[in-house]
């Protein structure tokens, strides 16, 4: 399945990137890896780099992708508009009250990772999967850590696969 030529593939919470370097490594395979914590992308692109050297083509991509974002656009598209329900004020707010378990919106657009002036290179703009990105596969692997992320993960899923495409989740 991986290695058709015209086949795309999404790998969703990329951490590492093995999965996707995996994909990418196979002869024909292509796999874009995306990540939301900026953080994690200098590492992806290392991967990408040895990947796509050893196989002296470009099989493997890195994206920003926040789930919440895909989250954010399909309320977008059901309801005609979405505000922006946080800003830096409520973010540092809410996190200097050193409460365990700050109250984010899943339809916010200034999700925390946005809001960090600090983040790698901007990659939440700089870096950024297209808005209208769609593969016919998307993979992903140890992607759940906490239950508020069931929605925005369903929701990338939704966004971001093309019709009669395959999602691998383990």
């Amino acid at each position: 399945y991986f290695i058709e030529k015209e086949k795309t593939c999404l790998e969703l919470g990329s951490g590492c990137g093995l999965i996707g370097a995996a994909i990418a490594s196979l002869d024909g395979g292509r796999c874009t890896v995306t990540e939301g914590a900026p953080g994690a992308l200098a590492a992806l692109r290392t991967t990408a780099l040895g990947v796509n050297e050893a196989s002296k083509k470009e099989s493997m991509k890195v994206a920003f992708l926040d789930w919440r974002d895909d989250l954010a656009a399909l309320d977008e598209e059901k309801n005609g508009t979405v505000e922006c329900i946080l800003n830096i004020v409520n973010i540092a707010s809410a996190l200097s009250t050193k409460s365990p378990t700050p109250s984010f919106s899943p339809y916010s657009t200034c999700n925390f990772v946005h809001a960090n002036k600090a983040t790698f290179e901007n990659a939440h703009v700089n870096m950024r999967l297209q808005d209208d990105a769609r593969f016919d596969c998307l993979v992903g692997s140890d992607l759940m850590y906490d239950r508020q992320h069931c929605t925005a993960l369903a929701a990338s899923v939704a966004r971001r696969l093309r019709p009669n495409g395959e999602a691998i989740i383990f």
